[in-house]
């Protein structure tokens, strides 16, 4: 059985995707994106690994998979699910990061492997925030790829999530700001949902939507 690689279209992936396939040669990599049906390869493998992969891996795949199953989350453990450089900004962390953890029908809770963290700055946009944590997860799965091309044990990391995954209804809501709010509660939703190509902070009044520009 072949180990299958699932990830997206980016470069971050294809330099991923490149890379694993220089380690495995054999490995199958499917590259898609949201809404692309999940590859049939699936239901007989020897390892999954999904970097940024726009499939969730269903619990029966995950139990006739004969090896390890791993994905690269964006972010550090503290920030599972959907958002989490939105809620990240939000909160002002002083730190981020990039977490590999073993895959459970319930995406990003189960045990971590290992975790890269960086420091966040005042300055930090969604946008650049995203390009430093790409760094950091591509450099962590080049450590974890290679341990898993030569069969080798993975690390177990001490830390675990911190909280459940986000959802999709939550960074909704972080996005919706209210004539009541103080300034700076606005100013901080706005910051937090601005990225280009993606719905900004809104306000709704008598039924209309407003929102922030991008």
């Amino acid at each position: 059985m072949k180990p299958i690689l699932l990830t997206k279209t980016t470069l971050w992936c294809r330099a991923a995707s490149e890379f694993f396939l220089a380690l495995r040669p054999d490995a199958m990599v499917f590259a898609g994106e949201n809404g692309d049906p999940m590859p049939e390869a699936l239901r007989e493998t020897s390892m999954i690994v999904s970097f940024l992969s726009p499939w969730i891996v269903p619990a029966s795949a995950l139990e006739a998979c004969a090896g390890p199953a791993v994905n690269f989350h964006p972010a550090p453990p503290e920030y599972p699910g959907i958002g989490c450089y939105n809620f990240a900004l939000y909160d002002a962390a002083p730190l981020y990061g990039a977490t590999c953890h073993h895959m459970s029908p319930v995406p990003d809770t189960g045990r971590l492997v290992a975790v890269r963290r960086f420091p966040m700055y005042p300055t930090d946009t969604v946008s650049l925030l995203k390009e430093r944590t790409m760094v950091h997860l591509l450099a962590l799965f080049y450590e974890i790829a290679a341990l898993l091309a030569q069969g080798a044990p993975l690390p177990e990391c001490a830390e675990t999530w911190t909280r459940k995954p986000y959802l999709r209804r939550e960074l909704d809501e972080l996005g919706r700001v209210t004539p009541d709010m103080y300034p700076d509660e606005i100013r901080r939703r706005v910051a937090a949902m601005r990225f280009p190509g993606a719905p900004g902070a809104f306000l709704e009044l008598a039924g209309v939507r407003f929102e922030a520009a991008g």
